[in-house]
Formats: structure tokens, C-alpha cells, sequence
């Protein structure tokens, strides 16, 4: 139950905040200068109005955890924390004398009252008005678009690891419940070393075991160890590497020789440095199918976008007519990658721009790429740039039935290039006007560098629920910092 009195604490020791807690210090301002009661509202429906005991403020909650998420600190070294730091009672309301709350109270609310509760637009838009309304930045202004990656907490598997244990805990469940045929070769020590070999191996043990073994089955700790076996195959195959804990990390590139394991967190930004628009995902996702949702985002959080500005991964074809029908400008060089989009079929292909290929629905870049020229009747060339992916990863892919055609052994994507709409930004882009406004898209690689230096280059737990509270709290607070900096 939520008390709705506001009490204000009183204490004979409350002077010692302003012997030793500066006027400037980051927290303090934090505490005097922003109004956090939008906390309350939105986690209202989470409590209960006439049952149970009164239950600790919300706002203070929300505080505890901006500390963890800024500090990169666990439930009980914050707790530990706050007990001796002046700065950090005085952010969180409390008296110089009086105890923090237990640690397991902090874990119940991040886990249980902020499940399903979405806050990044709630504290962006509470920053981005009240940089609007201080006249630190017009209403109506262009924003700079760009992702960053954010590496997972937990270590990435090999393929041929993660299956040789899954299919070891599969025979070790049979043979402790005196099921494993000694005789079968199936059941045999393996000495397998490659990936493409132990697939095989992996699928025709769940063959097996689903041919003979029906009945026992129906046991728990075989079903287990088959459905787990059965569903960390189907991972493999699609991502080609997993992750035990975390189900929703992916590997993304940053490069065709670097790749990382962990989120992609794409962004909107001023070039006042303040943060308008944001979306998590998995770290395989391309830049382009978010440009549409930031800007969309943007406008929510109370921005009037009239222009925006990109690398090459923001001039794709879908995001070309959404600027020309909604009269915003786009700055963003074209790539001849993505002039001509993507198709609009069932195998969606996306285009990673930092490893400057497409990258397909299974998560593999190609290995090869060809430029080939055609010239029709009118004598008219047109150019074809075709995208050539490894057989051995494709042979072994969960997708190769409906992605490969028949008789073929390897993927090849092929993309025609320049539309008409890329002709004109072509043309747009060899403008003063353009050349002028490109040079400002690095003032959001320093923002990133910013939002790592804050802690945000790790995730600081799993799942993509938990990724989307990070990033809400972590660009709260950057976007706060940069207020207090230049009022």
C-alpha cells in the first residue's frame, strides 16, 4: 500500500549536509532540481490502495537503483554504500543517522514492480522538456542518429562446446536411470572437433532417443535434458553462438574482422547532446530498420524534427520516402549496399553497417562480394552487387531448407543500385548545405564515449528487459548531467 502523506524528515544532524555536500555535487542537484513524482504515478497500478502495509516509496526505489545503475554496483554493496555516504542520503531524502533499506527489498522492486513497466520515453521526455523549457535547445531541431553496443555479462559459447555438454547431460540422464544401451555406437565417447560434425551427431542422438526411448521419455529429467538439447541446437543453428544464461544476446559486428557479444542500443540525439529518441535490441539488429521508430520516438518525447543526420546505414530506401513524405531532411551519405533497401520477403536480410555487408536472418555475414555490371537494350548499364555466404555455415543452418535454393550449397544476396529517390540524394549530397551539416554527426560518438565512461559498455544483468532499465536510467542521467552542465 502507498502512503500518500508527504512527511518531511526532520533530524538535528540535517546541518551536516551543508558542511559537507558542495552546492555543485552531481547528486545533490539531482535531488533539489528535478521532480521525480512521475515515478509514483507510472508504478501506481504496481501497488495496492487499501491492503498490506505501507510500502516503501517508489521515488526512493527508483533512486536506490539510479545509484546501482550509474555506479555499477550490486543490491548489497549499494546498501553498504549508502550507509556512509553523505551524498547519497542526502539523494535519497534521508537523515544522516538513518539506516538504507535491505538489500532483497531492492531486488523485489527492480524484478517484480518494474516487470513490464517501460520507462525509457517516461524519463526522456521528463529531460528533453526541461531542457526545452530552460532554452537550452529549440523545440524544433535536426537529430543525429547512431547506435552503440553494449557487451553481454556473460561469456559466449562455441557451438561445438555448448552441444558436446547439452548432448553429454542427454546420455548422463539415460544412464542414470539405467536406460543408455552400452552397445549402441551412438552412445559411444565422440572425438568430434568440428561444429558442422557435432550438429550432425547432436540431431541424430534426439532422433534416436525420440525413436526408442517413448516411454521413459515421459520422464522429467530425460525430457529436460532432450528439450534443452533440442532448443540450444535450434540456437546454434540460427545464431551459431549462445549464450547459457542470457536467451536474448546476440553477436553483432562492429567490423568484418571484430564482432561482440551482447545489445545494441540505437539513439537520437541534439546536437546539444541531449538524448530524444532510444531503442534496445539484440546486438545482430541493423541500424536502418530503426531510423523510422527514433525519429517517430523523438516526436513523442516533444521534438519537431525537420532534419536528420546519419552515416550511411540511414539512407536505405524505406527511410528515404519516409523523409520525402514527411518533409524532413535526411543527411546521411548513400552506401551502394543499401541504396535499393531490402527485400520485402520472408528472409528479411539486414544491413550492418560497421561490418559494411548485409547480414543474414541466421546472423552470418558473407565472405566474398562481387560487383557485376549488366547493360539492358537501351544500352543502359545497370550494376548488381552480389554478396557471397560460407557453405559449411550454410550446409549446417536451421534455415537452409527455405533460404537455399535447391541444388545450391551456399547463399547468394544480390542488390540492384540507385532508385530514383537515391538519385536525388545523390544530387543532395554534394550540396554545401549537406557538406556543412555532416561534419556535426561525430558529436554523438563523444556522447557514446560518455555513456561508457558512466558504465553502459557492459550490461550489468540479462535479458532484454533488464537492458531497456539500464539504458532508460543510464541516459537519464547523462541527459541530466548535460542540464546541470550548461545551466
Amino acid at each position: 500500500m502507498l502512503d500518500t502523506q508527504t512527511r518531511l524528515p526532520l533530524s538535528n544532524y540535517s546541518d551536516l549536509y551543508n558542511i559537507i555536500i558542495p552546492k555543485n555535487d552531481m547528486w545533490r542537484r539531482m535531488a533539489d532540481e528535478i521532480d521525480y513524482s512521475f515515478v509514483r504515478r507510472e508504478l501506481k497500478d504496481k501497488y495496492s490502495e487499501n491492503m498490506g502495509r505501507t510500502a516503501v516509496d517508489p521515488v526512493v526505489l527508483f533512486k536506490y537503483l539510479m545509484i546501482k545503475i550509474i555506479k555499477d554496483l550490486s543490491d548489497r554493496d549499494l546498501v553498504a554504500q549508502v550507509r556512509c555516504n553523505m551524498s547519497y542520503k542526502y539523494f535519497l531524502g534521508m537523515n544522516p543517522e538513518d539506516m538504507p533499506i535491505d538489500a532483497t527489498l531492492l531486488s523485489f522492486f527492480r524484478r517484480k514492480r518494474l516487470k513490464d513497466v517501460t520507462m525509457i520515453n517516461t524519463l526522456i521526455s521528463q529531460t528533453v522538456e526541461m531542457a526545452i523549457s530552460r532554452n537550452m535547445m529549440p523545440r524544433k531541431e535536426i537529430v543525429i542518429l547512431d547506435s552503440t553496443h553494449t557487451k553481454s555479462m556473460f561469456a559466449m559459447y562455441k557451438p561445438l562446446d555448448i552441444l558436446k555438454m547439452r548432448s553429454r547431460e542427454l546420455r548422463k540422464s539415460l544412464y542414470e536411470k539405467n536406460l543408455q544401451a552400452a552397445s549402441e555406437k551412438i552412445f559411444n565417447d565422440h572425438q568430434i572437433k568440428d561444429s558442422v560434425e557435432e550438429i550432425a551427431y547432436c540431431e541424430k542422438l534426439l532422433s534416436y532417443v525420440k525413436a526408442n526411448y517413448p516411454i521413459e521419455m515421459a520422464l522429467t529429467i530425460v525430457l529436460e535434458k532432450y528439450n534443452m538439447l533440442e532448443e540450444t541446437l535450434e540456437d546454434v543453428q540460427r545464431r551459431y553462438t549462445i549464450s547459457i544464461k542470457d536467451k536474448d544476446v546476440r553477436v553483432g559486428h562492429k567490423n568484418k574482422m571484430t564482432d561482440f557479444f551482447g545489445y545494441k542500443t540505437h539513439i537520437a540525439m541534439t546536437p546539444q547532446g541531449m538524448i530524444t529518441g532510444v531503442v534496445v535490441t539484440s546486438g545482430e539488429k541493423g541500424d536502418s530498420d530503426y531510423a523510422a521508430t527514433l525519429v517517430d520516438e523523438s516526436r513523442k518525447n516533444g521534438m519537431d524534427i525537420d532534419s536528420v543526420l546519419g552515416d550511411g546505414a540511414y539512407s536505405a530506401q524505406d527511410f528515404l520516402k519516409k523523409g520525402k513524405e514527411e518533409s524532413f531532411k535526411i543527411y546521411a551519405k548513400l552506401h551502394p549496399a543499401i541504396t535499393n533497401g531490402y527485400r520485402k520477403d520472408e528472409e528479411r536480410f539486414d544491413f550492418n553497417k560497421d561490418a559494411n555487408c548485409p547480414v543474414c536472418p541466421a546472423g552470418h555475414i558473407p565472405v566474398k562480394e562481387k560487383t557485376y555490371i549488366k547493360k539492358s537494350k537501351t544500352n543502359k548499364e545497370h550494376k548488381t552487387l552480389k554478396y557471397y555466404f560460407d557453405k559449411n555455415i550454410c550446409q549446417c543452418c536451421a534455415l537452409r531448407d527455405t533460404c537455399l535454393k535447391k541444388g545450391t550449397k551456399a547463399r547468394i544476396y544480390s542488390i540492384a543500385l540507385h532508385t530514383e529517390e537515391q538519385e536525388e540524394q545523390k544530387t543532395f549530397q554534394q550540396t554545401e548545405e549537406f557538406k556543412e551539416k555532416y561534419k556535426k554527426r561525430g558529436l554523438i560518438e563523444a556522447k557514446f564515449g560518455e555513456m561508457k565512461h558512466m558504465g553502459y559498455d557492459k550490461a550489468n544483468s540479462y535479458g532484454l528487459e533488464a537492458m531497456s532499465l539500464q539504458a532508460a536510467v543510464s541516459i537519464y542521467v547523462t541527459n541530466l548531467k548535460k542540464i546541470f552542465r550548461i545551466t
